[in-house]
């Protein structure tokens, strides 16, 4: 998020963000976070949820039947949730500074 909030400051000419800048970097920040992540958990939750298979033939299987969407099935609840954790994070974590 530095990345993001250097570049952000620089094109106004200031160095700290706005309250809602904040809000937004922060959601953009978890939606990113758990797409990324999705297929990790999907393969995850297959294998704690009891599947006999291993993980490499659970990944064969998937990609064969499902194709690569399979991997994201429950993206947009995901998404969304991570995307509200982390305006919430963004928020808080920037309460400390005066709102502008």
């Amino acid at each position: 998020m530095c990345r993001l909030r250097k570049v952000v400051g620089a094109r106004r000419g200031e160095d700290r963000l706005r309250t809602w800048q904040h809000l937004v970097l922060g959601g953009l920040s978890g939606g990113v976070a758990a797409s990324v992540t999705m297929p990790l958990d999907y393969v995850k939750t297959a294998t704690q949820c009891g599947s006999p298979m291993g993980v490499r033939e659970l990944l064969e299987m998937t990609l064969k039947e499902k194709g690569p969407r399979g991997f994201f099935r429950g993206w947009v609840s995901a998404t969304s949730g991570r995307a509200y954790a982390g305006v919430m994070y963004s928020l808080t974590s920037s309460s400390s500074q005066p709102l502008r």
